[in-house]
C-alpha cells in the first residue's frame, strides 16, 4: 500500500483495507488532501456532513441513521490540528461492536496521518522510502490488540530492519521511563542493571523534546552523561534515542543499541522521527486501554492537575475557583434542620356508641360532623315487642297482685305465697324489660363531634350487641398524628416543638409539642413510618378531626450540604455496609 504513487491512490487502497477490517461495513470515505470513497468515490458523498463535524470537533464522531446503521467517523490530525476525517458506514449488532470499530478506525487514520504528512514535505523516492518503512512499523504495532505485544512487536521488527543490536520501548510514568519492551527478549527483569541505564538514557532524551544520537554529531555541544554511561556499560558504539510524542506531550521513547559504529544520516534520522509519530498514538491508546478503572481514573486526575497548574484552561481554572468556593461555602453556611412528616387531626379522645341489645335500628339521628351534647339520643332501635312484652308483664304482675289480695283476705297461707312468688317474678321481669328499653336509645357520652359512622342508611336493618354504630371525640379537644420516616426517627427525642400547616387552612400554621413515640413502625403508602403524638397549643378553633397537613419539626442547625445529601449519605453508607 505504501508504494501508490500519489495521495490519493494511497488513500483510495488503505480505505479498501480498513472497510475490509470493520465487520458490517456498507460504505467509506476519507478526505485528508486527497478524497477518496468505497466502493466508489460516489460514496462519499453521504457521508460529507460526518467528514465535516469530526474534522471540526477535532474528536471522533458517532451518529445513528436507523435501522441499525450507525456512521462513524474520526479525524486526521497533523500536530494535533484536524486536517481532514475518515467516516465508514456501517451495522454492528451492540455497542461493543461500535466501539471496537470506532478504535480501529482510530488506529488506522494514524496510517493516513503519516501519509499527509509525508505529502506535505514533497514526496520523492526518499520520502516514498521513509513512508513504506514507517508503514511497515505501524502495520506490526497494529497487529498486537494489547500493549506490550505491540512495542515487542514494534522493537523486534526496528531492530531485524535497522540491522542493530537492540531496540527497546518505553512510556512514561511520574515523569520516569519506564521499558515495556525490548527486541527479541519476552521478560524484562528490573534487577539489572541495563535496563535501569537505558530508561537514563531515555529520560536524557525525553528531557531535551529530541532525538539524541551518541556519538554526538559534529556540532552538538551538548553532554548526554547517560549515555555516556549506557555505552561505557554495554560497550556501545552507537545509540540513538528517539521521543514519542503524542498531543504535544512526551508519552515514551525508543532506544537503538548498536555494539558497532553506525552513521546517521539525516533521511535515517527522519525515518525514525516518522517512525515515532506514527506509532506513538497508538502505543498510547493500547496502554491507555489496558489500564483497569483505578488507571484509568488516576490518568484522568493527573491530567486535571495538570491543567489546573499549567499555563492555559482559564474556563478549567475559574470552574475549579467556583468549586472551592462553593464548597467553603457549603461548609461554614449552616440552615435549621427540619423533619417533614405528614400530619392528621384526631380528636384527643374517641368514644365508640354501640348497640347495647340485639334489634333492629328504627331511627338514626345524627351524622358525623354533628355537634352533639351529653346524653343527647343519637340513634334508637325498634322497641315495639319490648312495648308489647311490658303490656304483657303489667297485667301480669297486677293479676298476681289482685290473686295475693284475695288470698290474703280468705287467710289462704299457701295462696298467699305463690300468689306473691309469681308476682315478684312478673316485677322483675318487668324491670328486665326496662332496662332493655332503655338501652334502645343510644346517647352521646359527653359533649363532643361526631368523626364516624352514618347508621342512617341501615334503618329497618339488624343490629348486634357491640356493633359500632357512631364515634365521638370530645368538642376543643384534639391531638395530631405525624407519620415521621424510619431515617429520621432516631432524630427526636421526644420534647420537641414544630408546626403544622392543614390542606384546609394553607395560610395558617399551628404549633404544637411532641407528647410521646409510639415505638412500632408500621408501612403507609409503600413507606415504614413511625406514629408521634402531638399536643396542638394555642388557638385550635379551626381543628376538625380528619384534616391532613405537613407538619415540620425544626431541630438545631446543621450543614446545608449535609441536609441536601443526607439520603445520599444514609443510602451509601447501607450499600457499601450490604457490599461489604
Amino acid at each position: 500500500m505504501a508504494d501508490q504513487p500519489d495521495l490519493a491512490a494511497f488513500l483510495s487502497a488503505w480505505l479498501s483495507l480498513q472497510v475490509a477490517l470493520l465487520p458490517g461495513a456498507m460504505i467509506g470515505a476519507v478526505r485528508a488532501g486527497a478524497d477518496a470513497g468505497w466502493p466508489n468515490a460516489g460514496a462519499a458523498e453521504p457521508l460529507a456532513d460526518p467528514l465535516s463535524e469530526a474534522a471540526e470537533a477535532n474528536q471522533g464522531t458517532l451518529s445513528d441513521v436507523g435501522n441499525g446503521t450507525h456512521v462513524i467517523a474520526y479525524p486526521v490530525r497533523l500536530d494535533g490540528q484536524a486536517v481532514g476525517a475518515v467516516a465508514v458506514m456501517l451495522r454492528a449488532a451492540d455497542e461493543t461492536a461500535l466501539l471496537t470499530a470506532m478504535r480501529h478506525l482510530q488506529w488506522g487514520a494514524v496510517w493516513v496521518e503519516a501519509r499527509v504528512r509525508l505529502d506535505r514535505l514533497g514526496q520523492g523516492p526518499a520520502q516514498a522510502s521513509t513512508d513504506r518503512f514507517a508503514l511497515d512499523m505501524l502495520a506490526r504495532a497494529l497487529d498486537a490488540p494489547r500493549y506490550k505485544p505491540s512495542a515487542r512487536a514494534l522493537a523486534t521488527a526496528l531492530a531485524d530492519r535497522l540491522g542493530v543490536d537492540r531496540v527497546s520501548v518505553a512510556w512514561q510514568r511520574g515523569g520516569r521511563s519506564k521499558i515495556a519492551a525490548m527486541s527479541y527478549t519476552a521478560r524484562i527483569t528490573g534487577k539489572l542493571s541495563h535496563p535501569r541505564q537505558v530508561q537514563a538514557a531515555m529520560d536524557e532524551a525525553l528531557a531535551l523534546k529530541h532525538i539524541t544520537v551518541w556519538p554526538r554529531v559534529p556540532g552538538d555541544l551538548m553532554a548526554y552523561e547517560a549515555h555516556d554511561a549506557l555505552a561505557r556499560a554495554q560497550q556501545l558504539s552507537a545509540i540513538v534515542t528517539v521521543p514519542l510524542m503524542h498531543s504535544g506531550q512526551a508519552v515514551g521513547a525508543l532506544c537503538i543499541e548498536h555494539s558497532q559504529p553506525l552513521t546517521w544520516n539525516d533521511q535515517m534520522l527522519a525515518k525514525l522521527d516518522v517512525v515515532a509519530a506514527a506509532v506513538a498514538p497508538v502505543l498510547e491508546q493500547k496502554r491507555l486501554m489496558d489500564q483497569g478503572p483505578v488507571g484509568q481514573g488516576i490518568r484522568a486526575l493527573g491530567n486535571l492537575r495538570r491543567s489546573l497548574l499549567g499555563p492555559d484552561h482559564a474556563g478549567l481554572k475559574l470552574t475549579a475557583v467556583a468549586a472551592l468556593a462553593a464548597t467553603a461555602l457549603f461548609y461554614v453556611w449552616t440552615e435549621p434542620y427540619a423533619i417533614v412528616a405528614e400530619a392528621q387531626v384526631e380528636g384527643a379522645q374517641l368514644r365508640a356508641v354501640t348497640a347495647q341489645i340485639d334489634g333492629f335500628l328504627a331511627a338514626s339521628h345524627a351524622r358525623p360532623g354533628d355537634q352533639v351534647a351529653r346524653g343527647q339520643v343519637l340513634a334508637e332501635l325498634d322497641d315495639r315487642d319490648l312495648q308489647l312484652e311490658k303490656l304483657q308483664l303489667t297485667a301480669e304482675a297486677r293479676r298476681y297482685a289482685v290473686e295475693y289480695e284475695l288470698a290474703l283476705s280468705e287467710q289462704n297461707r299457701a295462696e298467699m305465697r305463690i300468689a306473691s312468688s309469681r308476682r315478684d317474678q312478673a316485677e322483675a321481669r318487668l324491670a328486665l324489660i326496662g332496662a332493655r328499653l332503655d338501652r334502645t336509645k343510644l346517647d352521646a357520652p359527653f359533649d363532643g363531634i361526631i368523626v364516624a359512622g352514618d347508621p342512617s342508611q341501615m334503618v329497618g336493618s339488624a343490629v348486634q350487641v357491640g356493633q359500632v354504630l357512631y364515634e365521638v371525640a370530645p368538642a376543643g379537644a384534639f391531638r395530631l398524628r405525624l407519620e415521621v420516616p424510619e431515617d429520621q426517627i432516631a432524630d427526636l427525642a421526644g420534647t420537641e416543638t414544630g408546626q403544622v400547616v392543614l390542606t384546609s387552612f394553607p395560610n395558617h400554621p399551628f404549633s404544637f409539642t411532641i407528647q410521646r413515640i409510639i415505638p412500632i413502625g408500621e408501612v403507609v403508602d409503600g413507606r415504614n413510618v413511625f406514629a408521634v403524638q402531638a399536643q396542638p397549643t394555642g388557638d385550635t378553633a379551626l381543628l376538625r378531626p380528619g384534616l391532613r397537613g405537613a407538619a415540620r419539626i425544626t431541630l438545631d442547625d446543621r450543614r446545608v450540604i449535609w441536609i441536601w445529601t443526607r439520603r445520599l449519605q444514609d443510602w451509601a453508607r447501607m450499600t457499601l455496609w450490604r457490599w461489604s
